[in-house]
């Protein structure tokens, strides 16, 4: 049986990492770097007339927006959910009594195969890193909540204390390499691993406490919810303030993303129990039950846009404004086709092939009525 609450998540935090992703296919690793540094050049300013001023003004409070409300947001509110799935996927084959074991690792290792064949055709893939992670989740799925959360903490300090400084210099500083001896890419790859890890054994703990689930109370949402959303602010804000009044880089954002995180779901589930806009979580319910195939779907639909090799859109530069035009688009494309594909099949064309090849079974594929 699906758990909405779980698919309505998944949906929000699938088309919310559209928002940040897209900058990453709109330019290449270098360009991306450049394009983030010369984001200070479109300080608001009356030289040029008032419409430059106040489109200039736009972009800035839409990129102010992003880094509040998106960044790093989105993905800590996925990791969270891989987390709770391991445990449900888990705690079903335990209940069947069939081999978790076998199936957890073959669903890991198909997933890193997926991963691998879409780093081939874009370099930010995150499924990699977390079938990578995912591996080493299996022996502590059955320890309580509290202890998850204990042995997520050392990894929240190095990456809060070493590893996002040390990236923050290479988007702000042309001489990023005198403040750490590892490249860019390899802290890159450190980051994701390390929070990926740190954000699935939350959500494992999350399952087992039942606030992922919408099993907590009423109150609890709410005061998460609110609480959580404004803890995370401030601590974006706080970080802002060390930075610029000690020349100090704390990277806040990762407790202000587990924070915010847990705010989302408490505004998800408390959307989901109130049935307002009932047609649109219909729609992202069903995003939500094909995740894979929608974000393989980004790709395909990006790298369409963006790559040189078909429309080029790269060429063009498009600025923080005209990338949301994009995203909008997508998101509008894919509530559309979503909800027609989910009516018709019984999983995502991509999920019922890993399903196929993890249970090394053909799974039912088309919806019987």
């Amino acid at each position: 049986m699906r758990i909405v609450q779980l698919d309505l998540i998944r949906g929000v935090a699938l088309l919310g990492i559209f928002v940040i992703n897209i900058t990453l296919f709109a330019y290449s690793e270098t360009g991306q770097i450049e394009f983030y540094q010369q984001l200070g050049e479109h300080f608001p300013s009356m030289e040029n007339g008032l419409g430059s001023f106040l489109y200039s003004h736009l972009m800035l409070t839409s990129y102010s927006l992003i880094q509040a409300l998106f960044s790093q947001k989105m993905m800590t509110l996925f990791s969270f959910l891989f987390g709770a799935s391991i445990i449900l996927m888990t705690e079903k084959l335990d209940q069947k009594s069939a081999s978790s074991l076998s199936v957890f690792y073959r669903r890991n290792f198909w997933l890193m195969v997926i991963g691998a064949l879409h780093l081939l055709v874009w370099y930010g893939d995150i499924l990699f890193v977390y079938a990578l992670s995912g591996f080493l989740l299996y022996p502590v799925r059955k320890l309580n909540a509290k202890t998850l959360i204990c042995l997520s903490i050392p990894l929240y300090i190095v990456c809060t204390l070493y590893i996002g400084p040390a990236l923050s210099a290479y988007y702000g500083s042309s001489t990023a390499d005198a403040h750490s001896n590892l490249s860019f890419d390899n802290l890159k790859l450190i980051k994701y691993f390390t929070l990926s890890l740190a954000n699935m054994l939350i959500g494992m703990a999350l399952y087992k406490l039942g606030y992922i689930l919408g099993k907590s109370s009423t109150k609890v949402y709410r005061n998460w919810a609110i609480g959580g959303f404004i803890s995370g602010l401030v601590l974006q804000g706080l970080a802002l303030f060390i930075n610029e009044a000690y020349g100090v880089v704390v990277d806040l954002n990762n407790l202000a993303s587990i924070l915010q995180a847990l705010s989302y779901i408490g505004i998800i589930v408390l959307w989901s129990q109130s049935n307002k806009l009932l047609w649109l979580q219909i729609r992202l319910q069903a995003i939500g039950r094909a995740a894979l195939t929608h974000y393989l779907l980004q790709t395909l639909i990006s790298v369409l846009l963006f790559y040189p090799l078909f429309l080029n859109f790269r060429a063009l530069e498009l600025d923080l404004l005209q990338q949301i035009l994009v995203v909008l688009g997508v998101w509008g494309l894919q509530l559309f086709i979503g909800k027609i594909l989910m009516d018709k099949l019984k999983f995502g064309p991509v999920e019922w092939l890993w399903r196929s090849l993890y249970y090394w079974q053909r799974q039912p594929f088309r919806r019987l009525f």
